[in-house]
């Protein structure tokens, strides 16, 4: 089995907030069992081809309103 990791950075548009975001995640109840949602960070995993990709986004900057 070969294991392979890529790191990469979003940039999103001002003003996206990305914590508003995540609390829409936990109420949306038919998606709770199938991500994890832990401090500022989304965990998931998806299947594409047969292949599985698991990803992680998380938020390390502020909000932007200039």
């Amino acid at each position: 089995m070969h294991l392979f990791l890529d790191q990469g950075k979003l940039h999103p548009t001002s003003p996206f907030d990305f914590d508003k975001s995540l609390n829409f995640l936990k109420i949306i109840t038919a998606s709770q069992n199938e991500q994890l949602i832990s401090g500022h960070s989304l965990t998931k995993a998806i299947s594409i081809k047969g292949q599985a990709f698991i990803f992680r986004i998380k938020s390390v900057g502020t909000i932007d309103r200039t």
